[in-house]
């Protein structure tokens, strides 16, 4: 299982089981490297991000069958809080090539990497969403500037 670390700025390492280590930002850069990478400007982001924390709200208190019986499509039941399985590939992705570009390091990594990256930290992917989705500005751990998600 992995760990995860959450460091202030919306900063983050993923510490692989084999002990690799995968650092990410979200931030400015990596929103605007998923606009390139989606085709659409900030606003359209925006707006997209809006709507579908307007679909979560609305089926939030269903379950998926519910949510299916409702309307959804089975791709909509099934995606995570404010952002779509896809996107948040995309996202962490887009974070990662950030810090490796910021950082001076090459960058070889594809969705294939982080799916495995996002399978292997399980339930703790939910940590990652809402680091992405925060305006955290420092570390709720003063002492070590992380917050270990083991």
């Amino acid at each position: 299982m992995a760990e995860l670390n959450i460091y202030a700025r919306k900063e983050f390492d993923i510490i692989l089981s084999d002990g690799r280590k995968i650092s990410g930002k979200f931030g400015t850069w990596s929103n605007k490297r998923l606009c390139d990478k989606k085709g659409i400007d900030l606003f359209e982001l925006i707006i997209e991000r809006q709507k579908w924390i307007k679909k979560v709200t609305e089926h939030n208190e269903k379950s998926v069958m519910e949510a299916l019986a409702s309307g959804l499509t089975e791709n909509d039941a099934f995606k995570l809080p404010y952002v779509s399985f896809s996107d948040l590939c995309s996202r962490v992705l887009c974070a990662v090539e950030y810090k490796a570009y910021k950082d001076k390091k090459g960058f070889a990594y594809t969705d294939v990497d982080v799916c495995e990256w996002l399978e292997e930290l399980g339930e703790k992917v939910a940590e990652l969403i809402k680091l992405e989705d925060s305006e955290i500005e420092q570390s709720s751990n003063e002492d070590t500037g992380a917050e270990k998600k083991s």
